[in-house]
């Protein structure tokens, strides 16, 4: 690993982001599912990251590494009760909240814990992401999130607003994996901001914080080209701006999740057969 490249691209993500988004800026959460280590997490912690974690061997990792609780986020689709207990009582910033029956169980771990948990809630914005089938996360049928044109979302999103132990900060979605072009991303943020519109509309207040999610693409084979951390933003970036002023919103704060991104391009690994 060539730590002077991490340190280096994991500034610049930090960096691209602020400046895109200004004061409307949020985390940059370090997918730890691309590689974790404690060495790794405390750079990523040195340069001033958040991580997304989504599991509790990786929640552990990460408080080996004496990383902040209150920026690291719990995701994944199948968080055991142990694991959203251990993050609770750690003081982890975001739970990603990824099912219904999530939402109980979250709740129920909070209560007895006596804190109020922050959270977001994991929406599927039916996007077709230009990635492999099985890497794509975010279309309709599919296991991960809550989905808009089921309704589903919206059900979840009234059913955080009516638990007593739970703050519902924002909304999430992650589209997929390797993505080489900003359209999918785009597409998505349009479907989010507007359901924050309609959560507006509804509650009289906003919704303020909204994460993108990660799946930026790099080059692993000839023909593939890494995608620009300066040029995804500043188009993303546009897009929000464009649809915060078509919905009539103040403008979130935006944070996302790149992991291979950061981490890929600074390893080479060897495999013994």
């Amino acid at each position: 690993m060539d730590e002077a490249d991490l340190v280096a691209r994991a500034t610049r993500w930090r960096e691209v982001l602020a400046e895109s988004f200004g004061k409307s800026a949020g985390t940059v959460y370090y997918a730890a599912k691309a590689f974790i280590s404690i060495e790794v997490t405390k750079i990523l912690d040195h340069v001033g990251l958040g991580v997304d974690v989504c599991t509790g061997g990786e929640m552990a990792v990460a408080t080996a590494a004496k990383f902040p609780a209150e920026r690291m986020e719990l995701h994944g689709n199948n968080k055991s009760p142990a694991e959203i207990s251990d993050a609770i009582n750690q003081g982890i910033g975001r739970i990603v909240i990824d099912s219904l029956q999530e939402i109980d169980r979250v709740q129920e771990i909070a209560k007895v814990a006596g804190v109020n948990q922050k959270v977001l809630i994991r929406i599927t914005p039916g996007v077709e992401a230009h990635t492999h089938e099985s890497i794509s996360t975010a279309h309709e049928d599919i296991k991960f999130g809550l989905s808009i044109a089921s309704g589903a979302a919206w059900k979840a999103i009234e059913k955080v607003e009516a638990c007593s132990n739970l703050t519902l900060q924002g909304l999430h979605c992650h589209i997929g994996s390797q993505i080489f072009t900003t359209e999918g991303h785009s597409l998505a943020i349009a479907r989010i901001l507007e359901l924050m519109g309609k959560f507006r509309d509804n509650t009289n207040r906003e919704l303020m914080e909204f994460d993108i999610g990660g799946g930026f693409g790099i080059a692993y084979i000839d023909g593939e080209v890494t995608l620009d951390p300066d040029e995804a933003l500043s188009k993303l970036a546009k897009v929000v701006k464009e649809e915060c002023a078509k919905n009539k919103l103040t403008h979130p704060k935006i944070s996302l999740e790149p992991g291979r991104a950061i981490i890929g391009p600074t390893t080479t690994t060897l495999y013994e057969v």
